[in-house]
């Protein structure tokens, strides 16, 4: 017959309370933190289906983000092109009077000034930038995509890219238009005679009273 001492039973009580202590503080630990996991040893199999789903997360979260980023791209680029559109619109309708034989050159001069300033506004459109890099560039480590002086294409053809799912064939999607698409030969024209782009050859036609120049410059 076995003999239960009062050292035995105080010994058993002692640990049974130790056990409730550290279960009541591994419970208040994770109210105050609001993990169920405070440390790998809790539980070494939920630690790891934790980390998985914390790297799943981040995932998404960085693929969130290239989304933002490259919606911000194309607002930005859409924007510019926009007011690019309307000017030219505005440009068309100056070729138009300035083929009317009723203005005289002192009218064309005025309306080649305003080609001008509108070729100006299109050329700083097409060096729009958006978080310190230029929309229109491509890929090109430039500080413009045109040149301020001459307006000639510093670019490239590349498209920036953004990867917006983990679809190997479809997550990643061009978030941007190469200004050589965009703007082709209007502020340059390396084929035309010292480069000058269709906005200067309207210019020039304007002032010289160039009726038919002004003719193949509207079809440009």
């Amino acid at each position: 017959m076995t003999r239960v001492t009062p050292t035995t039973l105080s010994s058993g009580v002692m640990a049974g309370l130790q056990a409730s202590l550290a279960r009541l503080q591994q419970t208040q630990q994770q109210l105050s933190s609001g993990r169920r996991l405070t440390r790998p040893s809790d539980s070494p199999v939920d630690t790891v289906a934790a980390m998985q789903l914390r790297a799943q997360q981040g995932q998404q979260e960085q693929l969130a983000r290239n989304v933002d980023d490259g919606l911000a791209w194309l607002n930005t680029a859409d924007s510019a092109l926009t007011q690019a559109g309307d000017s030219l619109t505005r440009v068309r309708q100056l070729v138009v009077a300035g083929s009317n034989a009723t203005n005289g050159p002192a009218e064309r001069q005025a309306m080649a000034a305003e080609v001008d300033q509108l070729r100006a506004g299109i050329l700083q459109l097409g060096n729009t930038q958006y978080a310190g890099r230029p929309v229109f560039a491509g890929t090109q480590d430039v500080a413009s995509a045109f040149d301020p002086s001459t307006g000639g294409y510093l670019g490239n053809g590349a498209t920036v890219d953004r990867t917006v799912s983990d679809d190997a064939a479809s997550g990643r999607v061009p978030v941007s238009v190469p200004g050589a698409s965009a703007f082709t030969n209007l502020l340059a024209d390396p084929a035309a005679p010292a480069g000058v782009g269709v906005l200067g050859r309207i210019s020039a036609a304007l002032r010289s009273g160039d009726t038919a120049a002004l003719g193949n410059a509207l079809g440009d």
